[in-house]
């Protein structure tokens, strides 16, 4: 691994609230916040280089955490979110009652109320209190380029992958389901080097331990552990199964 453009870090999330639903996948999170810059990388110099669609006819977003090629996807180096042992568990129910409208009732019209603005719902979230979520991933930076002048009108040097992935994450303050109703608040993020690369494998005395959903193929290590078969998709966006293939997942 070069020591210039890649380097294994720790990230951890601190969360002043519970947090709802399931923890999110580091580099989707990333993701969701690059697109909003998006228009703007693409009118760089160097933004062609994104504006191809790959992995499924969705756009590669860049982002601070190194990609690797596995037959027809581009897998990012990053674990799987790792969650302590909950203090508490519930389910929290989220009501949407029917807006009724005036006018509408005045002309005594049909309302839909199966399906649409009007329909009527009663959606359960998981809701876990964790004071923190980690996960293993390898930060990625471009070192041949500079960060414009400093005050004194020097160049800048390149930000090493530890400052870059920093620089990302700490505009980013909230994570998982129903932020809006005040769960998965981030009171700080933690980025540190560690010695050993976990973004997909961790090496134990009986063999590997499969960290993050991967294509199923010859390519996995023999002595592979805590894993299970499934039908997903092994990079983002994970909620559009349109694309999915054969996975082997962490149990």
């Amino acid at each position: 691994m070069s020591k210039n453009r890649q380097q294994s870090v720790k990230v951890t999330a601190w969360l002043d609230s519970p947090l709802g639903g399931n923890a999110p996948m580091l580099d989707s999170v990333l993701e969701f916040y690059m697109l909003r810059h998006m228009p703007r990388i693409l009118e760089t110099c160097g933004g062609s280089r994104h504006a191809g669609y790959i992995n499924g006819g969705h756009r590669l977003i860049p982002i601070p955490i190194a990609r690797e090629r596995i037959g027809d996807w581009l897998i990012p180096r990053c674990s799987s979110p790792i969650l302590p042992a909950p203090a508490s568990e519930w389910t929290q129910r989220f009501a949407r009652p029917m807006v009724t409208d005036h006018d509408l009732i005045a002309e005594r019209r049909k309302i839909n109320t199966s399906s649409g603005p009007n329909k009527s719902c009663l959606l359960p979230l998981r809701s876990r209190l964790v004071e923190k979520i980690v996960w293993f991933a390898v930060a990625e930076t471009d070192s041949s380029k500079g960060h414009g002048l400093r005050k004194n009108g020097k160049p800048r040097g390149a930000a090493s992958p530890l400052s870059c992935i920093k620089r990302r994450l700490k505009k980013i303050n909230t994570i998982g389901s129903k932020a809006s109703q005040g769960h998965g608040v981030v009171s700080r993020w933690e980025v540190e080097l560690v010695d050993d690369d976990w973004s997909w494998f961790a090496k134990d005395a009986a063999g590997q331990v499969l960290m993050r959903p991967l294509p199923r193929g010859d390519w996995l290590p023999d002595n592979l552990l805590g894993a299970k078969v499934s039908f997903d998709r092994p990079c983002g966006p994970y909620h559009d199964k349109a694309q999915a293939c054969e996975v082997v997942k962490p149990c």
